[in-house]
């Protein structure tokens, strides 16, 4: 994945992100393990409007991963499960 820009969510600015043509390149040279250079990834992100903590346990229908979290108060929260080893492989805001 390459990020071209970051947004502000509660204002709407961009940061723009930039890089070299070199690292262009390599990252346009990336395969997976199937030989694909592209994959559509199902997201979900997780965002509170709460004026309280939320506690979150919840089962990824796909993969049946069970993801357990507190989501703070005006926070947001975001958790990649792989779909091989049903578990949590990255995660933000928790």
């Amino acid at each position: 994945m390459v990020i071209e820009a970051l947004s502000n969510m509660s204002d709407s600015t961009a940061i723009p992100l930039s890089s070299d043509q070199a690292k262009q390149n390599l990252v346009e040279s990336l395969h997976f393990g199937d030989g694909s250079t592209f994959k559509e990834i199902p997201y979900g992100i997780m965002a509170s409007e709460s004026a309280a903590d939320a506690k979150i346990d919840l089962r990824d229908k796909l993969t049946g991963a069970r993801l357990c979290l507190v989501l703070r108060t005006q926070h947001a929260a975001l958790a990649v499960i792989g779909k091989r080893n049903k578990a949590v492989l990255a995660k933000y805001g928790f």
